[in-house]
C-alpha cells in the first residue's frame, strides 16, 4: 500500500464512504434541491457535473483535506515547473506540455534545458 492509502486523510475518506455508500441518488436530489448546481462546476464551455455521484458536503470537505494532506498545490506548482517528479522514470510529468496547444503553453516552460514544444515533439502521447 502506499503512505496515501494509510494516512488520516485517506482513512477518513473511506470512513465516509461506507457511511454514503447505501445513500440514493433519488434520495440525494430529494433531501437537496439545489444539488446539481452546488456539485457541478463550469469552466469555459466544460461542465462537470459531480452531483449524479454519492457525494456530500462532507465528501467535498474531505476529499479537500487529503489532497492538503498530500500537498496538492506544490505538486501541481512542480509540476508546470518542469520539475522532475516522475519518480518511476526520474523526469518531468510533460503532462501540461502534451495536452497544451503550442500557441498557449510559452516556451519559457523548461525541461531539462530545452523548451516544452521542443521537449513535447519528442515525447508523443500513446494508446
Amino acid at each position: 500500500m502506499s503512505k496515501l492509502t494509510l494516512s488520516p486523510a485517506w482513512k477518513a475518506l473511506a470512513a465516509h464512504r461506507e457511511k454514503i455508500a447505501a445513500a440514493s441518488l433519488a434520495g440525494l436530489f430529494a433531501a437537496d434541491a439545489s444539488r446539481a448546481g452546488r456539485f457541478s462546476i463550469e469552466a469555459g464551455e466544460l461542465m462537470l457535473d459531480y452531483s449524479k455521484h454519492r457525494v456530500d458536503a462532507e465528501t467535498m470537505r474531505l476529499l479537500a483535506a487529503l489532497a492538503a494532506q498530500a500537498q496538492l498545490p506544490g505538486w501541481v506548482a512542480r509540476m508546470f515547473a518542469g520539475d522532475r517528479i516522475n519518480s518511476t522514470e526520474a523526469r518531468a510529468v510533460l503532462h501540461v506540455a502534451l495536452r497544451s496547444g503550442e500557441t498557449r503553453f510559452p516556451e519559457s516552460f523548461d525541461v531539462d534545458g530545452r523548451g516544452a514544444r521542443r521537449a513535447r515533439k519528442h515525447a508523443p502521447l500513446r494508446g
